[in-house]
């Protein structure tokens, strides 16, 4: 294998050398919301949330973190807020410096049955 990859002629760079990924930072902000979200609350949460960057005008990033109920979502803010603190404080700490994000928890009944909102949310 060795011997045909030094064989094999270069080709175009595809994409520009500062490039690492072809998927919008939004998407990675959102993502990172929702990983520690599951980390903070361990097993409490049902993988059936979804995260969404809804505002992008750098410095300010908010993110909607959409649960199917009531009880999901005061698992997610925590008492006095402190999970949501937590994973506000955990996702900064992965951002450029100057970062403002605002993290904001909606109930959106059985969004995971509804083409609308899947769409909506990029599934």
């Amino acid at each position: 294998l060795d011997e045909i990859i030094s064989r094999l002629p270069e080709g175009p760079a595809w994409y520009p050398d500062d490039t690492v990924t072809d998927v919008p930072e939004a998407f990675w902000v959102a993502e990172l919301v929702r990983e520690q979200l599951l980390a903070v609350t361990h097993d409490e949460l049902p993988h059936s949330i979804a995260t969404r960057v809804v505002e992008w005008e750098w410095p300010r990033i908010r993110v909607e973190i959409l649960v199917e109920r009531d009880s999901q979502k005061g698992i997610v803010i925590g008492r006095k807020g402190s999970v949501l603190k937590t994973v506000g404080t955990k996702v900064r700490e992965q951002l450029p410096p100057g970062a403002f994000l605002e993290l904001f928890v909606k109930v959106d009944r059985d969004w995971q049955r509804r083409a609308e909102a899947l769409d909506r949310l990029g599934f």
